[in-house]
């Protein structure tokens, strides 16, 4: 058994230190168990500090600084626990360790106490000199606190006008929001108005083709129908040319009849002249 580290960070060298004092197969401090200043811990709390310092000393992970640690949820912890829990300590030799421990503890603290004296005589003039100095540095804080907080005051008034004017400036982004949402608003009309437009237009383009169609078609039949009026053109001219030729005949025929009346109108005219002048004879009884 040997001497109680107690000291909140192990390095490598204390445990290569703390390995070499082992004379058995775990490290059990005897003061821990006899030493009247553990008198008061609890007989489980000590066999568990012996179980995490020895599951440290068997397998210590180290930091950057090169200094031991061990995970507290770590298993080997509890197996540990086990195994010197259900392991027989020798008695008297752990008594004869205790005194030995004790001994050598009381001449160690001796000494730390006659070091920590003289360390607690520099750090009282130190702390003399400290103090001095930092009732300077009050005295300079104090100014430094009236500057302040006349500096603040005057930040205060500034940070007032400051909220003056975001209030305004948040009046104006309000109403830029509302012609935003305005703006919105008429897009989504614009859109709706395009999309019936385009609609409209695909109608229109239907409608187009439709009335190209038909256009086709009344062309086709005006096409029919012109080269009928040619051919009933050119017959109305022949009938026409006929009626011309008929015409002239008739014309030809009529003057021969009007002169045939008038040669009838001048012998019937004749034949009443020569009766008016034939003696008229007498009808015989």
């Amino acid at each position: 058994m040997g001497e109680i580290k107690m000291i909140e960070i192990l390095t490598n060298e204390d445990v290569e230190e703390l390995n070499s004092e082992k004379n058995d197969q775990y490290y059990i401090p005897g003061e821990l168990f006899n030493g009247m200043q553990y008198n008061l811990i609890r007989l489980e709390v000590k066999w568990a500090y012996v179980a995490v310092l020895n599951t440290l000393l068997n397998k210590p992970h180290y930091d950057q600084d090169n200094n031991a640690y061990v995970k507290d949820d770590s298993p080997a912890i509890i197996e540990m626990l086990v195994k010197i829990a259900n392991k027989k300590v020798n008695a008297a030799k752990t008594k004869a360790d205790a005194a030995a421990e004790t001994e050598k503890q009381q001449t160690s603290e001796h000494s730390a106490l006659a070091s920590e004296c003289a360390a607690l005589r520099e750090k009282l003039t130190e702390c003399e000199r400290c103090v001095a100095e930092n009732d300077e540095k009050l005295r300079s804080a104090r100014h430094e606190y009236d500057t302040a907080r006349a500096q603040t005051a005057a930040m205060n008034e500034e940070s007032t006008g400051r909220k003056a004017a975001l209030a305004g400036k948040n009046a104006t982004l309000d109403a830029l929001a509302a012609q935003l949402e305005n703006a919105k608003l008429r897009i989504v009309e614009t859109e709706k108005a395009e999309t019936a437009a385009r609609s409209a237009a695909a109608a229109a383009e239907v409608e187009a083709a439709r009335l190209k169609t038909a256009l086709d078609t009344a062309n086709e039949r005006a096409a029919e129908k012109k080269k009928i009026y040619a051919d009933a053109k050119a017959l109305t001219d022949a009938a026409e040319a006929d009626y011309d030729s008929k015409r002239s005949d008739f014309d030809a025929a009529d003057v021969v009849v009007r002169n045939a009346d008038k040669n009838v109108s001048a012998a019937k005219n004749a034949h009443d002249t020569a009766v008016e002048k034939a003696p008229k004879c007498r009808k015989p009884p």
